[in-house]
């Protein structure tokens, strides 16, 4: 049986804080640029395979329902504006259809710079760039806690257990 997942209210918020930020001219809609801008704040997938998929597929859907507008003066997709609930719907579904590991795998590279452990020096990094107050001390014991091999540095595994458990 399948796991239905449903959007946090936070998650929510943010979809909507992204189309309001990124519908620059105020009129509701946002433009393919706009769109991208806004996707990529989210941290999604703004190829133009995805927003072809998510987005301009459901045009013919949508037309009906007010949720896209194109320009009179061309029909072709790139004239194409995407309301406020098509940007929630599809917004919404590749927020669902994030593979939560691959979420965290990516979250451990952003810490480590890509390398294969998580060392003190990479907390204290990002301890300073949230302008957070940490002492030596603390961020070795950080490390410490969840450091299972003992070699004063998180592997990946040791990183997604703790994360994802």
């Amino acid at each position: 049986m399948s796991e239905r997942r449903e959007l946090l209210q936070e998650q929510k918020q943010e979809i909507r804080e992204a189309f309001t930020l990124f519908d620059l001219d105020n009129d509701g809609l946002l433009d393919k640029h706009e769109l991208r801008a806004a996707l990529r704040a989210l941290g999604l997938d703004s190829s133009r395979e995805t927003i072809q998929q998510h987005f301009i597929n459901n045009i013919d859907n949508n037309i009906n329902n007010n949720s896209v507008s194109s320009s009179n003066s061309s029909t072709n997709n790139t004239s194409n504006t995407v309301s406020y609930d098509t940007f929630f719907r599809g917004a919404a579904s590749l927020t669902l259809s994030r593979d939560p590991k691959e979420e965290v795998r990516r979250a451990f590279q952003l810490f480590t710079g890509g390398r294969d452990t998580l060392t003190v020096g990479d907390l204290r990094r990002v301890a300073n760039e949230l302008g957070e107050s940490i002492t030596e001390t603390e961020l070795i014991a950080m490390i410490d806690e969840f450091d299972n091999d003992g070699d004063g540095a998180l592997s990946w595994d040791e990183f997604a257990s703790l994360i994802m458990e």
